[in-house]
């Protein structure tokens, strides 16, 4: 097994790197130059809409100086 990687790692390096280059020179063509929309899902539509995103996620505003929990920690 070592024989084989010592003999091939430039080379299955080599292929790997081409195969990302190519498959993202794909995607780019395919999808930006098409002007190809995203997809809706909640992933990326839904998530915008949520109290977290709307900022009214807080139940009640203390006031100064208050804090949650108890007064003092044992």
């Amino acid at each position: 097994m070592n024989g084989w990687w010592l003999q091939y790692n430039y080379i299955t390096s080599a292929a790997l790197d081409t195969g990302l280059i190519v498959s993202t020179i794909v995607v780019f063509f395919s999808l930006y130059l098409t002007e190809t929309s995203a997809p809706n899902w909640f992933g990326n539509v839904g998530a915008l809409s949520t109290a977290d995103m709307e900022g009214t996620a807080v139940q009640s505003v203390l006031p100064a100086g208050q804090t949650f929990g108890p007064s003092t920690w044992i």
